[in-house]
Parts: structure tokens; sequence; C-alpha cells
């Protein structure tokens, strides 16, 4: 992550618990893109990290602990939420993204197109709001093929 930032390189980091904690230590990623139940076990409480147990939270709850996160680390926090709205934040400043309804054919694979088109916009224009529906497009158009990883929903 430090060495990344110090070269201009955008580093986004998809995992949680103890391994995304020894990851922020080590430098900090620019871009935690994380699941809601990952994300409420590893951050827990409001800018601090969890046991490893999952808490429950409302949406306000978790836009202001995504926000305090977000602030605190100095970094992007995307959190996906399968069918529900993605939840993010730049710096303390939350976005919330709605999530195209789609009839899945497969979700294999959704979290990792998800990521793909997010940092894709991310590194071309920095705009949250942007980055996250291109990120919810591609994992939609993912859902929609029975390939995973495959963008060419209904050419397949």
């Amino acid at each position: 992550g430090a060495r990344a930032r110090a070269r201009g390189v955008t580093c986004m980091v998809d995992f949680h618990g103890a391994d995304l904690v020894a990851a922020v230590d080590a430098g900090r990623p620019g871009i935690i893109k994380i699941n809601e139940e990952e994300f409420l076990a590893t951050f827990g409480a409001a800018g601090s990290f969890a046991d490893g147990e999952s808490v429950g939270a409302d949406e306000a709850d978790l836009v202001s602990l995504v926000e305090s996160t977000s602030a605190g680390l100095g970094a992007v926090i995307v959190v996906t939420r399968g069918e529900r709205d993605v939840v993010a934040a730049d710096s303390g400043a939350a976005v919330v993204g709605k999530v195209e309804p789609v009839v899945p054919v497969n979700v294999i694979g959704c979290g990792d197109s998800f990521s793909a088109g997010f940092v894709r916009a991310w590194v071309s224009r920095h705009d949250l709001a942007f980055a996250m529906a291109e990120g919810s497009r591609c994992a939609a158009l993912n859902a929609r093929s029975i390939r995973p990883g495959s963008l060419r929903a209904g050419l397949e």
C-alpha cells in the first residue's frame, strides 16, 4: 500500500479480518472493497477493529461507520451488499449508490466484476458515484451470465 501510493499507483484490496488489519497496518491501501458482513466483522464499532464478530447495523449506522472508518484510514471504502445499495466513502464523505435490479443466472464472480468496473472507473475519473455505478453495472452483467467473470450477458 505505502509503496504503491508513493509511486502514484492505486492499490485496491478485497479481503477482510486479520489480513485486512495487517494490510492497513502495513501501508493503508487506497481502496478497500468489502462486503457488508465482512466490513462489520472487521471494523465493528466506529473506527475500531472488532474481534471478528459480526454486528448488525441499520442503514444510517452503516453509512456513519463507513464514513468514520474511511476518514480514520484515509482510504476509499466501498461496502457491497448484494442486491442492496452500495455504501462508499472517500476521506469520510459517503455516497450511497443504487444497485440495478437483476434476475441472476449465476452470482459467482459478481464481487470481482464489481471490483474490476469500480477500479477502472475510479482510476479514470476519481468520481466515487461514477465508479460505484460502473462497478454495479459490471456486477449486474456478470449476474446475467452463466459464465463467471463474463460481462457479455446473453451472448454465452
